[in-house]
């Protein structure tokens, strides 16, 4: 089987509540100075994209068919191609790209991944600043759709920003928005609104109307509820456990609702002992004499009809979640004594 490169991650936006992957780099990070190239998307697509990707990355992948779209995932696809292991793309049981289609695809996206091999009439024009901001995404899909009450983690730009194709692919394709309870038909996104979208991704997924593209910021995990919800619990915890569509109970898709359920649950948080708080149990399914829990979490039933494959939550980030309880569950690095600040100026609180 063929397969082309997925998406960016990082954390996730299901196909059906599936996997994502974050773009960790756009193309001008590999772009060299002065480097330039006969090559043009054209080619790079008939020689490569449509024979080695395009027989699997149909529907919500066909996005790469679009030059915008394979321009702002370049530097994914090359690292991807040159991956070893399980992370490869083609998969390493089918065939892989020669080291001429390689060569080739690297020396492309070295010269900035041009749409054409030569200018065609007049030097290309500046960007325009952009007619759509992420609060326009925001209002217009994100709130109406309730993305965000099953994607807590939309709610912070910077994490958007980083699952843009792939949260353009899952509503272009239907995928998304996802039925609030089993069964039921869900209104998909007008077409209207699925061009805003494009338009935004197309124009390199500003934060405000006027502004030009820019770098994703990558912040690391932290022991807070903003840090966790972005990294851990938004894309592993809250696609079930949330108040508007869930397939599990206790609702925590807020830190209201987390702090309200540990009202409920007075061993929720163990502050002195995080070890031993009923989260870390939930997670590790582990059976106490004061909780019981038969698998870790996250966790789906057969029945379930949400995607099966969401990742377990890794050793790096169960330590995080235990700073987090120890240091007494802090909302923000506000709430916190963390050392040395970060720009929080773009987290949605």
């Amino acid at each position: 089987m063929k397969v082309a490169i997925l998406l960016s991650v990082g954390v996730i936006w299901l196909t059906g509540c599936g996997n994502y992957k974050e773009i960790k780099k756009t193309p001008e990070n590999l772009t060299i100075q002065g480097k330039t190239t006969d090559l043009d998307f054209e080619t790079i697509k008939k020689n490569i994209l449509e024979p080695m990707c395009m027989s699997c990355h149909t529907g919500r992948h066909a996005a790469f068919q679009n030059y915008g779209m394979v321009k702002a995932s370049a530097a994914e696809i090359l690292e991807r191609v040159k991956a070893l292991g399980n992370r490869r793309m083609p998969p390493v049981a089918e065939p892989q790209l020669d080291s001429q289609s390689l060569a080739q695809l690297e020396e492309w996206i070295e010269a900035g991944a041009p749409q054409f091999s030569k200018p065609i009439g007049p030097a290309p024009e500046e960007p325009k600043p952009a007619s759509v901001g992420f609060e326009d995404i925001r209002k217009s899909i994100f709130v109406p759709y309730h993305c965000m009450d099953c994607h807590a983690q939309f709610r912070d730009y910077n994490t958007a920003k980083k699952s843009a194709l792939s949260i353009l692919g899952s509503i272009d394709s239907g995928a998304m928005p996802f039925p609030r309870r089993k069964g039921l038909a869900v209104e998909p996104v007008t077409s209207e609104l699925k061009e805003m979208l494009k338009a935004w991704v197309e124009q390199g997924t500003p934060e405000k109307v006027g502004e030009r593209p820019s770098e994703v910021i990558d912040r690391p995990l932290e022991p807070t509820w903003v840090s966790l919800r972005n990294n851990v619990f938004g894309p592993k915890c809250i696609l079930c456990h949330n108040s508007y569509g869930p397939r599990a109970p206790k609702a925590f898709g807020t830190f209201t609702e987390m702090i309200a359920f540990s009202f409920k649950d007075k061993g929720l948080f163990n502050q002195g002992s995080p070890i031993d708080s009923h989260l870390i149990g939930a997670i590790l399914g582990r059976v106490d004499d004061d909780e019981f829990y038969f698998n870790s979490m996250p966790y789906n039933t057969p029945s379930d009809d949400i995607e099966k494959k969401i990742e377990k939550v890794t050793d790096v980030e169960l330590e995080m979640i235990q700073q987090w309880i120890a240091l007494g569950t802090p909302y923000s690095r506000e709430d916190s004594n963390l050392p040395s600040p970060l720009d929080d100026s773009k987290v949605d609180k």
